[in-house]
């Protein structure tokens, strides 16, 4: 075999190799591909196995053999000659120094002194070279031959299928990163835009308006809902119409302006030349409702100046619009009232300057034509006045500011004579904004009419006094001003109040002689009443009382009232209305309806309200006369069972010439309702032979007392809330069950059951969805069970079971195991799926006991087993489970006493750093010391603390007690506290870590707190949140006991732990090569996410020289110390910081 190598340069093997997008750039040596170099270094007893990979800079050794797992400077010019060569096929130069290309190379004269090298280039599917496969020898190697040739050959397609794989791997993950990274992108523009679209929605519906927008080049409009809102329209049906359609709900006159303004919008003119408009049109309803709409618009543009669309929003202001159509309206009927008043009128603005004023006034005062107009001086009108009657516009005005200092809108008034003899009064009223209206009134026609009128009222005040009415007069607010005689005689005194009058008035009338005064007192309107009024001697009479409104002397308004006595007519009229009320009161309150039968006949009388209750017709017929019919007739709505008894009543009733009483049932004859009656019949005799002729009675409806009476008698067996037996029934059924086994009869089963997690799912969705979970549990409860079975609600989420008619203990099993997989399904509450379970305790009569409390107390001590055993599983009773649960009830009472008297205590390990030697935390860690029992493990009082739930307390206090002491240590290390699943499910987790902060004063990146996967296991989203509110506050958050759970990458993958702590399972047994390669594992994990590594458990040197020589940053365990009270905690850190400093 000749020797072979490549002519062609490195530069153009390097092209080659640039032109591969596929070639590996990872460069980095890997162990399999040493195994290959060591292999062909025993197989070819060569020193030196290299293999290279060229990059797109410059080679790069990925594997090798005996070149120190470096690649030497010379090999990059070696490359370029030899591995860039012509040639496709392996390289073969048994002596370098005998060829003249490489005889001067540094490969052969340097320190290596290389005579020999053979390589075999390594191609990729694609055909381009990656690198190669080389055997170097410091002497020549004549003896290498074909076959050593193919051998090294075989040996590269290895490292090609390697390096291939390589590739397909990593362009797998650039695949899947890139999807990721587009999914990414994709899924939060889509959620920015929907949050956007959101909060459009949102504004438009808030403030009322809609959007839209006129795409010019496909002639299409888009509505937004609130525009469709507006228009009284469906939104799906307007999200993009034709222009023509957008235009036709426009009102007809206003629709070819619209059209109008886009045409001149198009051509760059008109409302949108400068690309904006405002404008106001009519729209139409369906259904003919004409709305005003306020519409403001803007042109989008493309860059090079045309239109692209034009879009706007649009607001209904119909209400506005017919707000300024009134106020217009208003302001014209405002100036014909004031040109049309019989007074001259003038106002005067703050500023003592006229404002506005009627012609009236320039006729009263004889003024000069241009004396008043809008903004002269109101002093010229004073001195014209005041050239008449110089006091009264200083004493006017005077009143004016004293009404407006005083009484905010009060007036003043004044009289003022003309020189003519005319006489004017001239009222002033301040407004609130500072201004003064002054009116001029001629009275002098009414002042001569008052006095004609008080000349008149002496005589009618005479014929008043002889009237057989009482006759009185007051004014507006009530007061009497005048009564004639025959008032006075009636109350025996002359005048008195409004507030008097009412109260001489029969007390049941009092109420609404008040609300008729003043509604007919606003109104100024005549009015009659009736009312009964308490004469001088305390007899209430009924009077007909009419009032009329009248002007008093005064000018003021008053009334004028007369009251007649019609005691005798309205006692007559109320005594015969009481019978017919009386008889229809009853009859409506008690539901009841008259009937009369006719024996003789068999015909027999409905009344109106009778027959309505039985749905019998009355068409054809007056109503008000009820329903005539046969018996016969009657009889065919009532049930077969309740016809014979009522039958058989009746027949009583004729025989013994008695009244009869019966409860029966009648059937809707058009809805088929079925309605209880109870009918009353009064027996009336011929007085002749004294049979009876006929019976007069009423039916009563008593369908709702019925339904009462069977839901009470219902509900006083069953549980309300859902429908099962409860306990007092359960507690029949099971003496019953129990009577049956007594008596010979096969045996039976009683189960407890307790639902798992129904507090945490009841405190997270709500009472509500308890509720609705406890109805489904009841459901699969009920269809799991046989027929002959009953399950029962025993409170709460609590429920007992009774089997029936069993051959053995193995049938209750499997009725448990049923019961567990049908609960154990999901369930949907509140749009979230829940998980629960069922713990279950079992108890076989007779075996376990033939009377009810001693076998339900033995099915309750196997349920607290099961619970104890971990839920969601069932146990049957044992002989010997009395014992041993009373002994954990009591440890668990001594638990609950010993938390009272603040029995339980910290203690501390420290947590050292090996990069330091130096203590860097401290666990706190729960110890109980017992007063007759000792030291007991926390393994056993955490468990009953976590099963009764007094693992929050006692949580919260270890919270408290460790950052208490945490502040007071001289040292700054971090304390590290536990903190349970059932913590993180009680909402005042957070602000009880704040207020442990805050009442210690530690800063918060001193705490750290310790969780489990168990914690994660439940409602992860709910805890992740949670834990970086915890972490914003600054505290650290640690994985404990890391690797014995079921997702611990996930979790990792979820949060970013601070620290990771090695559960102590792997450091025993550390010394394994595969449990040390876990532990290097989770610690370049830890060095690639900037985690915390801490190994726990470490009791030896040697445990702890091997995680040290794994990389782990902390450790903790006996070989530094184990936990101590607060008060030797010290020394154990000065211990370790002197052997730190020793060492």
């Amino acid at each position: 075999m000749q020797d072979r190598a490549h002519d062609r340069g490195y530069g153009e093997g390097k092209d080659a190799i640039e032109a591969d997008p596929a070639h590996p750039s990872d460069c980095d040596p890997e162990p399999h591909l040493d195994a290959v170099c060591r292999t062909a270094s025993a197989l070819f007893r060569v020193p030196i196995v290299l293999i290279p990979l060229v990059d797109t800079e410059f080679p790069a050794l990925k594997a090798g053999s005996g070149a120190g797992g470096a690649m030497p400077g010379w090999y990059d010019a070696f490359v370029g000659q030899v591995i860039a060569g012509e040639s496709d096929g392996p390289v073969v130069i048994r002596d370098l120094l005998a060829d003249h290309r490489f005889s001067d190379h540094p490969l052969v004269t340097g320190g290596l002194r290389a005579r020999f090298y053979a390589g075999v280039p390594l191609t990729l599917r694609s055909g381009h070279r990656t690198g190669t496969l080389c055997l170097i020898d410091t002497v020549p190697r004549p003896d290498f031959t074909d076959e050593h040739l193919v051998q090294l050959e075989d040996l590269a397609l290895i490292v090609t299928g390697h390096l291939r794989l390589h590739r397909a791997n990593a362009e797998r993950e650039a695949e899947l990163r890139e999807r990721l990274r587009v999914t990414t992108i994709l899924t939060r523009r889509e959620a920015h835009l929907e949050a956007a679209l959101a909060s459009q929605r949102m504004a438009e519906e808030i403030a009322g308006f809609g959007h839209w927008r006129i795409d010019v080049a496909e002639a299409r409009v888009e509505w937004s809902a609130g525009m469709a809102r507006i228009h009284g329209r469906a939104p799906a049906d307007l999200a993009r119409i034709p222009l023509d359609d957008h235009l036709a709900f426009y009102h007809p006159q206003d629709r070819e302006r619209v059209r109008w303004q886009l045409d001149d919008t198009l051509a760059g003119s008109g409302a949108f030349a400068r690309d904006t408009y405002e404008h106001r049109w009519r729209i139409v309803r369906p259904g003919g409702d004409c709305r005003v709409v306020a519409e403001r618009g803007i042109v989008e543009r493309d860059p090079d100046g045309s239109i692209r669309a034009i879009s706007g929003i649009c607001l209904d202001v119909t209400e506005l619009a017919r707000s300024d159509q009134h106020l217009r309206e208003t302001m014209d009927l405002l100036r014909v009232t004031l040109e049309s008043i019989d007074e001259g009128l003038v106002m005067v603005d703050a500023d003592d300057r006229v404002r506005v004023h009627n012609e009236r006034l320039n006729l009263l005062l004889d003024l000069p034509e241009d004396m008043l107009h809008d903004g002269a001086p109101f002093d010229d009108l004073r001195r014209h006045i005041a050239g008449r009657d110089g006091s009264l516009p200083a004493t006017l005005d005077r009143r004016v500011r004293d009404g407006r200092r005083d009484h905010g809108e009060a007036g003043a008034s004044g009289e003022h004579l003309q020189r003519d003899g005319t006489l004017l009064e001239l009222c002033g009223v301040p407004l609130a904004d500072g201004s003064t209206v002054y009116t001029f009134a001629d009275i002098t026609a009414r002042h001569r009419a008052e006095r004609s009128l008080r000349e008149s009222e002496a005589s009618y005040r005479l014929l008043a006094d002889f009237l057989p009415q009482m006759v009185w007069i007051t004014n507006e607010r009530g007061d009497t001003t005048y009564c004639n005689r025959h008032f006075g005689r009636y109350y025996e005194r002359p005048l008195f109040s409004f507030k008097e009058r009412v109260e001489s008035c029969h007390p049941d009338d009092r109420s609404r002689i008040r609300g008729d005064v003043c509604d007919r007192h606003k109104a100024w309107q005549d009015y009659d009443f009736e009312v009964r009024i308490r004469r001088a001697d305390g007899v209430y009479r009924w009077h007909k009382v009419s009032k009329r409104p009248i002007r008093l002397l005064d000018g003021q308004p008053g009334w004028l009232a007369t009251a007649l006595d019609i005691d005798d007519i309205i006692t007559a009229r109320i005594a015969l209305e009481r019978t017919g009320d009386l008889l229809r009161l009853a009859q409506d309150a008690a539901e009841a309806g008259v009937w009369e039968w006719d024996v003789a006949s068999g015909r027999i009388w409905q009344s109106q309200e009778s027959a309505r209750m039985q749905g019998l017709p009355l068409d054809g017929a007056d109503p008000a006369a009820g329903l005539l019919m046969t018996m016969t007739e009657w009889e065919r709505n009532l049930p077969a069972e309740d016809l014979d008894r009522v039958r058989a009543e009746a027949s009583r009733a004729i025989a013994t010439r008695t009244d009869h009483r019966v409860e029966f049932r009648v059937l809707h004859p058009s809805t088929g309702e079925c309605r209880w009656f109870q009918g009353f019949g009064r027996a009336v005799l011929d007085p002749e032979t004294g049979e009876v002729r006929r019976f007069v009675g009423m039916n009563l409806h008593i369908t709702a007392r019925k339904e009462v009476e069977q839901r009470i008698a219902h509900l006083a067996c069953h549980d309300a809330l859902t429908g099962l037996p409860n306990r007092s029934m359960f507690h029949d059924r099971l003496e019953q069950a129990l009577g049956s086994v007594r008596n010979g009869g096969r045996g039976m089963a009683v189960l407890c059951l307790d639902l798992d997690r129904f507090k945490a799912i009841n405190d997270t969705f709500g009472h509500l969805a308890g509720d609705i979970l406890l109805q489904l549990v009841a459901d699969r409860l009920r269809d799991v069970l046989r027929p002959c079975d009953i399950v029962s609600r025993l409170g709460g989420d609590e429920f007992g079971i009774i089997l029936v008619d069993l051959s053995g203990h193995d049938e209750a099993v499997e009725v448990a195991r049923r019961v567990i997989d049908a609960i154990a399904l999901p369930v949907k509450l509140d749009g979230h799926l829940a998980n629960i379970g069922i713990s279950i305790g079992i108890a076989h009569a007779p075996s376990d006991g033939l009377e009810a409390d001693p076998l339900l107390r033995h099915a309750d001590l196997a349920l607290y087993r099961a619970k104890a055993a971990g839920r969601n599983t069932a146990r049957v009773y044992e002989a010997g489970m009395d014992a041993a649960i009373e002994e954990r009830i009591k440890l668990e009472f001594e638990l609950r006493e010993a938390m009272l008297r603040r029995d339980l205590t910290l203690h501390y390990q420290p947590v050292v750093d090996l990069a330091t030697d130096s203590v860097s935390g401290v666990e706190a860690l729960m110890r109980w010391p017992h007063p007759t029992r000792g030291m007991i493990p926390p393994s056993t009082f955490v468990e009953i603390a976590e099963e009764t739930g007094l693992i929050v307390e006692l949580g919260n206090w270890a919270l408290r007690e460790a950052c208490r002491e945490a502040a007071s240590w001289t040292h700054s290390a971090r304390i590290a506290v536990n903190v349970s699943a059932m913590q993180f499910r009680d909402p005042g987790l957070e602000q009880g870590v704040i207020m442990a902060l805050s009442a210690s004063g530690l800063a918060a990146d001193r705490l750290e707190l310790e969780i489990t996967e168990s914690v994660l296991i439940q409602d992860t989203e709910a805890v992740i949140a949670c834990l970086h509110r915890l972490r914003y506050l600054g505290v650290r958050i640690a994985l404990d006991d890391f690797g014995t759970g079921y997702s611990s990458l996930s979790y990792l993958r979820q949060f970013p732990f601070d620290k990771i702590k090695i559960d102590r399972s792997f450091i025993r047994e550390i010394a394994d090569p595969d449990t040390a390669a876990i532990v290097r594992a989770i610690v370049g994990l830890g060095e690639r996410r900037g985690t915390t590594i801490t190994a726990e458990g470490v009791e030896t040197r040697a445990q702890l020289d091997l995680v040290r020589a794994e990389g782990c940053n902390e450790v903790q365990g006996f070989f530094f110390s184990k936990a101590v009270p607060a008060r030797d905690l010290s020394g154990v850190v000065a211990r370790l910081s002197r052997a730190e400093r020793a060492a």
